[in-house]
């Protein structure tokens, strides 16, 4: 177990990197952009705990399902509150792109 938690950062952050590329490519279309989080984590994520982690008693696409599912259930938990979030006109006034182009890094 503790020789796979190096790989697990690696291969996590590697699956985190990829969805947000693919997320910031398909940003007009937020509904499909919410599914490369699933995608990439089900399939990276849960190809790592099948081979690091399970005892055979769990096929690949077992694994690779059940962690997709719960990238899916979080996803719509947070698409539904980033909905009611924007409603609200004083944080859209947060989130506008134009508010903070006077900041140099």
């Amino acid at each position: 177990m503790g020789q796979s938690f190096p790989m697990d950062m690696l291969l996590g952050t590697l699956a985190t990197l990829i969805a947000c590329l693919l997320e910031a490519w398909c940003a007009p279309y937020l509904c499909i952009a919410c599914l490369y989080p699933v995608l990439t984590n089900g399939l990276i994520v849960g190809a790592e705990i099948y081979w690091f982690f399970n005892n055979d008693n769990l096929s690949i696409f077992a694994c690779m399902g059940f962690v997709a599912l719960g990238e899916l259930i979080a996803v719509t938990i947070g698409y539904i509150i980033f909905l009611f979030l924007m409603r609200n006109k004083g944080v859209m006034n947060l989130m506008r792109h134009t508010r903070h182009l006077d900041v140099r890094f």
